[in-house]
């Protein structure tokens, strides 16, 4: 990873962390936490989040960079697979956001966090279909943005 990349992780870290900071303060004062030992926890588990989120990844390889960007179904779900080896994904009762995108094999990938996680079987690799870029999962098209 060059400078810029190294740039760009830890400039997505720091806002990763910054919404997790601003969530827990809307929860604090919504449920009126006055206790110093619930804070800390609460930014304790915050900050070992943001960084379980930001480490390990593996970015993706050549072959495997077709499948980067941001896929929509036409049942508004979607997965979004960065180069870095970072994922998002939103289902119907599934959503994981700064998780880690690892490919199993030729035919199968995962995106996930904390347990939290799904796994597709790519029934057709990314192709061009009409002037879009099209890829078949479970089962259902994925259309890229």
């Amino acid at each position: 990873m060059n400078q810029v990349d190294n740039g760009r992780f830890l400039n997505a870290c720091y806002l990763k962390f910054k919404k997790i900071l601003i969530h827990l303060n809307q929860l604090i004062n919504n449920i009126k936490i006055i206790n110093m030992k619930n804070i800390i926890l609460f930014l304790s588990i915050a900050v070992a989040a943001t960084f379980a989120a930001c480490i390990d990844k593996t970015p993706l390889t050549e072959e495997q960079q077709v499948y980067a960007g941001k896929w929509l179904a036409n049942d508004g779900t979607y997965i979004h697979i960065y180069n870095n080896g970072g994922g998002d994904l939103k289902t119907s009762n599934k959503s994981v956001e700064g998780g880690k995108t690892t490919f199993i094999d030729n035919n199968t990938f995962e995106i996930g966090l904390f347990g939290i996680k799904k796994e597709y079987n790519i029934d057709a690799p990314p192709y061009e279909e009409n002037g879009e870029v099209k890829m078949k999962l479970d089962g259902f098209i994925y259309t890229k943005e």
